[in-house]
């Protein structure tokens, strides 16, 4: 038996599940929880997909020692598939991760 005091939620004096809550709003709590949608991480699967497939497209190119001039002309060509990318323009060391002049 667990102790005994006033639930955060009702004001009863019951035993006391967790969170300072009795168990009825404990379990209550839980499940409006488990309703709520969850916060979205920074990238979505399409977003993780174009990533995998760009990904592999420049292994496939530095693969066939293509020039660093033909790799930019199909990136390109290409940016309008993974114009959904666009946000992460440059990674966390200020390289640019897409094929065009920009700065």
């Amino acid at each position: 038996m667990g102790r005994i005091d006033r639930c955060l939620n009702c004001q009863e004096r019951k035993e006391i599940l967790a969170r300072n809550m009795c168990a009825m709003c404990y379990r209550r709590d839980e499940r409006r929880r488990k309703r709520q949608p969850k916060p979205q991480s920074g990238l979505s699967s399409k977003h993780i997909r174009l990533m995998k497939t760009r990904h592999a497209l420049l292994v496939a190119l530095y693969g066939s020692n293509a020039t660093q001039e033909q790799v930019r002309r199909v990136l390109q060509i290409l940016a309008p598939q993974f114009a959904p990318l666009r946000f992460m323009e440059h990674n966390a060391v200020g390289v640019h991760l897409f094929g065009d002049a920009r700065p």
